[in-house]
């Protein structure tokens, strides 16, 4: 099976150095090694970015492999509804930020340097930066987002935005603050 899996992978390999910008050819690739360990696939994800910056099925793949990987080893599984946010404010959360977040927020900020007019992109790693119980930080790419959106799309952002400030203010106006300031 596994040499199978190796000739599978060669000729996979064979036709990328043929044409290393066929995003088809990529994504198969990736859908074939679906049951290979992480690392591998994060190296595949990065090979294929280097060729296709700008392409925003592959970094939303890339990206969400990444938090589902992530989320429930950290803060992200605990914290994924707005309601655990309160709880959660009481703990010393900075234990909890390991290696593994960092690297999908550095993965985030490479991914927005090509795709800073996607929406998505945007709202999910907000989304990230609320449940790491970043404040500051989490204000900034709020703010970044809608410097960079057009403002035909300001509106699902302030949406998230003022929910956020909403909510906390009323079960928590010292992380309000904390995120407002």
């Amino acid at each position: 099976m596994g040499d199978f899996v190796a000739q599978q992978n060669e000729k996979y390999e064979l036709e990328l150095k043929k044409n290393p910008y066929y995003l088809k050819l990529w994504l198969t690739y990736l859908a074939y090694n679906q049951e290979n360990d992480e690392i591998f696939r994060y190296k595949l994800y990065e090979r294929a970015l280097v060729f296709l910056p700008r392409s925003y099925k592959l970094w939303h793949a890339y990206l969400l492999e990444r938090t589902s990987a992530v989320n429930d080893k950290s803060v992200i599984g605990i914290t994924h509804s707005l309601s655990n946010l309160y709880y959660l404010l009481t703990y010393s959360l900075t234990q909890m930020l390991d290696k593994r977040l960092e690297l999908l927020v550095d993965c985030y900020e490479r991914a927005l340097v090509h795709l800073n007019k996607m929406p998505r992109i945007w709202l999910d790693y907000i989304d990230l930066m609320m449940s790491m119980l970043k404040g500051t930080e989490t204000r900034k790419v709020f703010d970044r987002a809608l410097q960079s959106l057009p403002v035909t799309q300001h509106k699902n952002i302030w949406k998230l935005y003022i929910g956020t400030i909403h909510f906390l203010l009323t079960h928590s106006p010292r992380a309000a603050y904390l995120l407002i300031c």
